[in-house]
């Protein structure tokens, strides 16, 4: 076996292992992405609704109060949405938006108030509901569903 022989099979060695090296690393990454137990925030539910007897009178604002604890500087997707019986969704207009982002980790405490449209049915249980969701790695999207108590919404 010549020497020029010998070099190549080492070399072609060589970059086959490191090739293999780096496909398991990225595979183990990948892995770990999906198993890693990412703390995002958790909201205490249900979410506190503050109308008087959980009565939203048409024309009113929808009055929550949140307690979340915020546990990473990860910024979420956030969506509001408010589910009736009826089997409807509706899309609240945010009159004092939760600004979770600007918060550091931590507890805190939030009242925040929602306009509802006019389209929303009267005498009709209903349920505020709250996600987010986080994109805490290239391959991961974590979603979190939080809802209120049920309310009514009167003429």
């Amino acid at each position: 076996m010549s020497e020029h022989t010998m070099i190549l099979k080492v070399f072609t060695k060589a970059v086959i292992g490191f090739f293999l090296g780096v496909v398991a690393y990225v595979v183990l990454l990948v892995v770990w992405w999906q198993v890693y137990p990412y703390r995002t925030a958790t909201i205490m539910e249900p979410i506190t609704v503050l109308n008087e007897n959980k009565v939203v009178k048409k024309g009113e604002k929808l009055n929550l109060e949140f307690t979340f604890t915020k546990h990473t500087n990860v910024t979420p997707t956030v969506s509001r949405n408010i589910y009736c019986e009826n089997g409807a969704v509706y899309f609240p207009v945010v009159d004092t938006p939760i600004t979770g982002a600007a918060r550091p980790a931590g507890t805190f405490t939030v009242r925040s108030s929602y306009g509802l449209t006019t389209d929303m049915p009267l005498n009709t249980d209903c349920v505020f509901q709250f996600t987010n969701e986080y994109r805490v790695n290239p391959v991961r999207t974590i979603t979190k569903v939080w809802k209120s108590e049920n309310f009514t919404i009167v003429e």
